[in-house]
């Protein structure tokens, strides 16, 4: 909420290959977690190798997070530029840091 962003928390282990981030088509549809189906259709999609599991709206069952998630996957969307968006990672560094039992947070701006 402090960041004003669309911020995703995922389970790394249920994602499957590579991440592609593309604007959804017309035909796309998921199961948003508690939501039902949705249509992701002219928004950001994330998907992997085996179907799209999430968008900037809503994640998917399959990857949401659970007591059996080890790895975290976090995606800040962020149209504010880089500068902005290091510091919600740092933000987010701390609050894993003070909250979260953690092992090698690494952060990537792409």
């Amino acid at each position: 909420l402090e960041t004003r962003k669309s911020v995703a928390m995922l389970d790394k282990e249920q994602i499957n290959g590579d991440i592609i981030i593309r604007v959804g088509k017309e035909t796309d549809e998921f199961y948003g977690i508690g939501r039902g189906k949705l249509n992701v259709a002219n928004i950001p999609v994330y998907e992997d190798e085996v179907s799209p599991f999430g968008s900037t709206t809503s994640d998917t069952d399959r990857t949401k997070i659970t007591e059996e998630t080890h790895q975290l996957l976090m995606f800040i969307i962020s149209f504010s530029g880089k500068e902005c968006l290091k510091a919600d990672i740092k933000l987010a560094k701390n609050y894993f840091e003070t909250y979260i039992i953690h092992e090698n947070f690494t952060a990537k701006v792409i």
